[in-house]
């Protein structure tokens, strides 16, 4: 393997274990709440989502004492109209992540 292909590969398996947050702020959304924790920081709140198989989406609740909401999709328990979406890709584990701008 030339020092070429070795770098595309390379490449390639770093960028397929990057994950996503959209924001859906402003959809509204049907979903049921399954954990909360005391995190401020948006990134680590997305890693406590992804880090849940059924974690789909989570929010952080400015004021709340455990502000770092998470959500899996479906239920009627609640309707959330603020907050990120977690688009996994095709690795299990999440290296980096990518913050909307």
């Amino acid at each position: 393997m030339d020092v070429h292909m070795a770098v595309l590969l390379l490449a390639y398996a770093a960028a397929a274990q990057d994950c996503t947050l959209v924001d859906v702020t402003g959809q509204t959304i049907a979903c049921t709440l399954i954990g909360r924790h005391e995190t401020t920081d948006l990134s680590k709140c997305a890693r406590k989502c992804y880090d849940k198989k059924e974690c789909v989406f989570c929010d952080i609740k400015a004021g709340e004492v455990q502000p770092c909401v998470l959500y899996k999709p479906g239920g009627n328990e609640r309707l959330i109209q603020s907050g990120y979406e977690i688009q996994r890709q095709a690795s299990p584990k999440c290296r980096k992540m990518m913050l909307p701008e």
